[in-house]
């Protein structure tokens, strides 16, 4: 039988969550379909520092829990579901998770606020999928310890490779910090602690080309940039930081999105609008790493949901009178 809902949430990260707390401050009853990585990104961060509140900084994960925890605390339902289709095109919106696609949806829902985030970009090597979960990961505070006294490497150049590489260099013999261009984009911090770690060592103008290995990855084919020359490093693992996509697998046919395929809300959405975070379907909000032109930071994240929920009340408000 279809479940039928004022609101419901795709997501469940901070933009997620912080919406699924105001929404039952306003008693809308909020659903909350988890989707595969219930918590979002932060719960890969070994520690939050810039999150208001906690001076001393918090585990991703520990902050995520905080939100469940709060979520529920208001009343919140939290399903740990992943949708496998969404369609906006009627209204009430249509969800299915564990129902085939032909048959009735599993959840209808006036209103819905996508907040799916984004996903780590691969390297696109015919060897990536053989070796996920054998040597080739994304997530170094979940998979770390595993290399202890180990060889490793890291590819990318931004806070979260330099975050991984620096994490990592706690457990391993030696990190190899690969990055394709001339100069790293993390923050400056992170840049000298890179700098003074003895582990590490930076490999600039070089870019993964092959994934070598039988059952497990063994070595990785990096070229020079510059001269095309290629060479062999022996590894034991490789974790991946070299950017992100949007989780837009199952809706981005059905709404306004920018070249990337991250949603486009309010003013930049092709809809007459007050609301700051609609898309191009009127009764359908995002928030978080999803929408276009967003910094990717668990606050601003927070507050998008926060926003989006705001909305989806004056809306829902509106639509009874």
């Amino acid at each position: 039988m279809t479940d039928i809902r004022k609101t419901l949430i795709i997501g469940s990260g901070p933009a997620g969550m912080s919406a699924a707390i105001y929404l039952t401050r306003f008693h809308l009853e909020p659903l909350v379909l988890t989707g595969k990585l219930a918590g979002g990104q932060p719960i890969w961060t070994e520690k939050v520092e810039n999150y208001p509140g906690f001076p001393e900084g918090i585990s991703g994960t520990e902050l995520s829990q905080k939100f469940f925890a709060q979520a529920e605390k208001f009343g919140a339902q939290i399903v740990p579901e992943i949708v496998t289709r969404l369609d906006c095109t009627n209204s009430p919106i249509n969800v299915w998770t564990t129902s085939a696609s032909d048959q009735p949806p599993d959840y209808q829902t006036r209103t819905l606020i996508i907040a799916t985030g984004s996903e780590p970009k691969k390297l696109a090597l015919p060897e990536e999928e053989k070796f996920f979960g054998r040597g080739l990961a994304f997530c170094a505070i979940c998979d770390g310890p595993f290399y202890k006294n180990k060889i490793v490497g890291v590819a990318g150049s931004g806070n979260k490779a330099a975050e991984e590489a620096l994490l990592l260099s706690r457990y391993a013999e030696k990190v190899y910090l690969i990055i394709r261009g001339a100069t790293m984009k993390a923050d400056d911090y992170l840049q000298k602690q890179i700098q003074e770690n003895k582990k590490i060592e930076t490999i600039f103008f070089h870019q993964i080309i092959q994934l070598l290995g039988d059952s497990q990855l063994k070595k990785i084919v990096i070229k020079n940039t510059q001269d095309q020359s290629q060479k062999e490093l022996a590894i034991d693992g490789l974790f991946l930081a070299i950017g992100q996509t949007p989780a837009n697998q199952l809706f981005s046919d059905q709404f306004a999105t920018d070249e990337a395929g991250y949603l486009l809300t309010g003013e930049m959405a092709p809809v007459e609008t007050n609301y700051k975070t609609v898309t191009s379907i009127k009764n359908v909000f995002a928030a978080g790493d999803i929408v276009a032109d967003e910094k990717a930071q668990v606050i601003i994240a927070a507050g998008g949901g926060a926003r989006a929920a705001l909305d989806v009340q004056d809306f829902l408000q509106k639509e009874e009178i």
